[in-house]
Parts: structure tokens; C-alpha cells; sequence
């Protein structure tokens, strides 16, 4: 299993939670309808990475290596297929983006406030991603998507009390105990 086949799951990951947020639900009906199609496209490359040929020949150098899995089936030819969707899951998380740049410029009061961190990140996101498909960030730049993918969903949920956090410190704490 090459670990290729799961290059594209972080970009999917941040869109469907960019679709949720701040509410923990779809924003309007194409929210929902873009989460649907992120969660099936994720699932269905994921299947054809593992299902198919490809991660077997990205593994070894032997063009013709097959998934013993799958090996001369039509399952396999099928998940080699599949695994061509990978860049539209990627493009779909990159609207998720852009869908909450333009909520956080329609919204107003503390949904404006909680939007405002997420599509600062978003917008970083969006700059860094050129750098990051044509393999020319830097090793220290590698990891500042993660942080400020975590930094701009922690700052609303703290500052702004996004999801009643102190219930939950208090509901974790008595659990814990």
C-alpha cells in the first residue's frame, strides 16, 4: 500500500470540516451537497488506491506489478479508475475553501467573528497550495498548513465560545474523573 494513494485525504479532510463550520452543519443545500460528494470521492479513491495497480507499481519499479489482491480481475481495473478522482476530491476541498471566504463576507455579528479566523486560514492555505502540488515547499513550510488549519479552528472555539466549550471542559473533566 503507497502511501500516495492518501496524498489527497488532508485536503478532503479540511473541506468537509470547512463545510461544517462554524455550526457543525452544512452552511445551505450545496454544502450538503458538496459534503456528499467529498465523502463519496473520498471514499471511492481510497478504495481504488488499495483495490488497484498503481500503489503496487508507485512501491516497486516493475511497471507491470498488479495488486495480488486484484490481480487480473476487472476489480482491479475498475480501482485504477477510480483512483483518477483523486484530483477532483482535491478541487472540492478547495471550494469547501472558497465557500467560507464568501460566508464569512455575507455573515455578520459572532458568526462573522468565527468565520473571520477560518478564511484567513483558508486564504494562507491557498497561497501555500501552488508551493505545496509542485513540491517546492520547504521542509519548515511542510507542517504550517496543519498549524494554522488548527490555529483557526482553535482561536473561534476559544475566544468566541464556539460550541459551548466550557460545557464540554466541564462534561470531560467529570467523565475523566
Amino acid at each position: 500500500l503507497s502511501m500516495s494513494s492518501f496524498a489527497f485525504v488532508p485536503i478532503a479532510v479540511q473541506g468537509l470540516i470547512n463545510v461544517r463550520f462554524p455550526s457543525g452543519r452544512p452552511a445551505s443545500r450545496w454544502g450538503r451537497a458538496l459534503e456528499v460528494l467529498l465523502v463519496t470521492g473520498t471514499v471511492l479513491v481510497i478504495l481504488g488506491g488499495l483495490l488497484g495497480h498503481g500503489g503496487m507499481r508507485d512501491v516497486t519499479s516493475d511497471p507491470t506489478a498488479q495488486n495480488p489482491l486484484t490481480a487480473g480481475t476487472v476489480v482491479g481495473d475498475i480501482a485504477d479508475v477510480l483512483t483518477v478522482a483523486a484530483p477532483f476530491v482535491v478541487l472540492l476541498g478547495l471550494v469547501a475553501g472558497i465557500g467560507v471566504i464568501v460566508r464569512c463576507v455575507r455573515a455578520t455579528g459572532i458568526e462573522r467573528q468565527q468565520l473571520k479566523w477560518r478564511a484567513a486560514g483558508v486564504v494562507l492555505a491557498l497561497l501555500l497550495f501552488p508551493l505545496a502540488v509542485t513540491e517546492r515547499i520547504g521542509p519548515g513550510l511542510d507542517g504550517v498548513d496543519s498549524v494554522l488549519f488548527v490555529a483557526t479552528l482553535a482561536i473561534p472555539v476559544v475566544r468566541y465560545r464556539l460550541w459551548a466549550i466550557d460545557t464540554i471542559i466541564r462534561r470531560s473533566a467529570a467523565y475523566a474523573a
